[in-house]
């Protein structure tokens, strides 16, 4: 059996995503490793699926809760489940250093803990922050975007295409739009969005997608009937593959600060990320085929007050800005063509 390198990360999955980078700079360090993944399961999936991973661990299952636990012996559970591990990178607090404590006593030697949300990190983005904790430089993001290059074992994957390029029959462009996040004080209004719908679909031969995850029902009910005659297809019940999938046939990708959008930029899908309240510099997905629009600058101090907040100007997007960043990532794909190199799959 091959060593292994075990990471722990329990966020949603556009804090996971972030972290992408780090994994790809570890991975590419000890590249006669395998990497277990412990997260959530469909997160863990896609990335098992996508060659980022060899190996996954529900973050819900019995090996985390486990590992929480009060208990001065590891049980057998742990030990078979971290066999081989020689590393470890967990993302999470370890306030009473429990954590390395049961690491050192499965064996596992050199470790690396800490939140992202420490304060004591000096990094402002949060995927900065995560080579950051791993005593790793800071890339140029200038001159290298998120995933450009991806390898993560040590070998470079490419993104295994349905198609030739990500147009639909004859030559249609297809626009994504996802309008949800994990909150809806993070997304513009729906007659907002419908504008910017109706004028992407009014132009030229294409074809609209509009994504509703588990939490988006409300959004996308009150924006169907705001879209008159444009004709588009809904995206619904799909897991996180599913969704790849579909992304992975979209020309150019719309949406707010969410998974979906990390995913669709991790993907190399065209995307412009349309940003409000939440600080762009902290959260925003990266890459020079990703547009972060914000809106007039938020008032408010903090999260209670967001919620609060019932004018939203930081979600007065311009229309007219929205439309013009997606035709010129239309005209872009068109005059360089969809390569994309970016998250991998076997």
């Amino acid at each position: 059996m091959k060593p292994r390198i075990l990471i722990i990360h329990p966020g949603t999955l556009g804090d996971v995503l972030l972290s992408l980078l780090a994994i790809r700079n570890v991975r590419c360090s000890l590249p006669t490793h395998e990497c277990v993944l412990l997260a959530k399961a469909e997160i863990g999936r896609l990335f098992k699926e996508y060659g980022v991973v060899e190996h996954m661990l529900d973050l819900d299952g019995p090996v985390f809760s486990e590992l929480l636990k009060e208990s001065t012996v590891p049980s057998p559970l742990l030990t078979e489940s971290f066999v081989n591990c020689t590393h470890v990178v967990a993302w999470l607090r370890d306030q009473d250093h429990r954590l390395s404590k049961k690491f050192r006593q499965v064996g596992i030697r050199h470790s690396w803990i800490l939140s992202p949300h420490q304060d004591s990190l000096r990094s402002g983005h949060q995927a900065d922050r995560y080579c950051e904790i791993l005593g790793l430089d800071v890339p140029n993001w200038s001159d290298r975007h998120l995933l450009g290059h991806s390898s993560f074992n040590g070998r470079t994957r490419l993104v295994k295409q349905k198609a030739a390029n990500p147009l639909a029959e004859n030559g249609t462009d297809v626009i994504f739009i996802h309008p949800g996040s994990g909150s809806r004080h993070k997304c513009v209004s729906v007659q907002r969005l419908s504008t910017i719908i109706k004028r992407l679909s009014a132009k030229g031969e294409r074809r609209m997608l509009i994504s509703q995850g588990p939490d988006d029902e409300d959004i996308v009910s009150a924006l169907k009937p705001l879209l008159g005659k444009v004709g588009f297809r809904l995206i619904t019940h799909v897991d996180l593959l599913g969704m790849a999938q579909e992304l992975q046939q979209a020309t150019v990708f719309v949406g707010h600060d969410s998974g979906i959008t990390h995913l669709a930029a991790a993907l190399g899908v065209p995307t412009v990320a349309l940003f409000g309240p939440t600080d762009l510099n902290r959260w925003a997905p990266r890459g020079q085929h990703v547009n972060v629009l914000k809106g007039p600058e938020c008032q408010c101090h903090d999260w209670d007050s967001v919620r609060s907040c019932l004018e939203k100007r930081c979600l007065n997007h311009s229309v007219d800005e929205v439309v013009e960043n997606v035709e010129r990532l239309l005209a872009l794909v068109h005059e360089t063509g969809p390569q994309r190199e970016l998250m991998g799959v076997h």
